[in-house]
């Protein structure tokens, strides 16, 4: 407990810093147009108590004719300011939010390749004929006959049938059939004749 600081002791400091505050204060309002003696004793009045001389040695420096209203090189300030040097408007709201500068998109990723895909050749209708015969005639001539479902249909070379389907030839292997529009043949097998 030898940190704390009895009231007595700390008395003694405030009453040197409420007399430099008030010295100050009737300095300032005694002489208002000189600003350099109080900005000097509050310079002082942050070092401490201490220094209460200097202080006042700096009010009385303050009454000499060469320091008042002089800048940091010592010439006086100027009472006006001067009619031909012209004030340029302000180029921006000093009191407005800057902005960044817009972020430039990243570019669209180009669209991927198309990939055209070639419709699929076109395939003849099915063949739904089924060998069902042979026959040969009185006059020796050799008749096939085919059928479709359970109708029975003689053919012979060159006949066109319902399908789309051409006879293009008949021999002992089977019956050759053509689709025109696609130019697709097929063959239908033909069981051998029995002897």
């Amino acid at each position: 407990m030898s940190d704390v600081v009895a009231p007595s002791a700390m008395r003694k400091p405030l009453v040197w810093a409420l007399g430099t505050t008030v010295g100050l204060s009737a300095l300032a309002l005694w002489k208002p147009q000189d600003s350099a003696p109080i900005v000097a004793a509050a310079k002082v009045m942050a070092r401490g108590t201490q220094e209460m001389d200097r202080v006042v040695a700096l009010a009385g420096d303050a009454q000499e004719p060469s320091k008042t209203a002089a800048g940091a090189t010592g010439r006086p300030l100027p009472e006006a300011w001067p009619e031909h040097q012209a004030l340029e408007h302000a180029q921006r709201d000093v009191f407005g939010a800057v902005l960044p500068p817009p972020v430039k998109a990243p570019a669209p990723p180009p669209p991927p390749p198309q990939v055209v895909v070639a419709p699929p050749p076109p395939v003849p209708p099915p063949m739904n004929y089924r060998y069902m015969g042979r026959f040969v005639d009185p006059a020796g001539q050799l008749k096939f006959y085919l059928a479709k479902g359970d109708a029975p249909l003689e053919v012979a070379a060159g006949a066109k049938l319902e399908d789309g389907y051409v006879v293009e030839s008949i021999n002992d292997d089977g019956v050759l059939m053509v689709y025109p529009p696609l130019g697709v043949k097929m063959m239908l097998a033909v069981p051998k004749a029995q002897q």
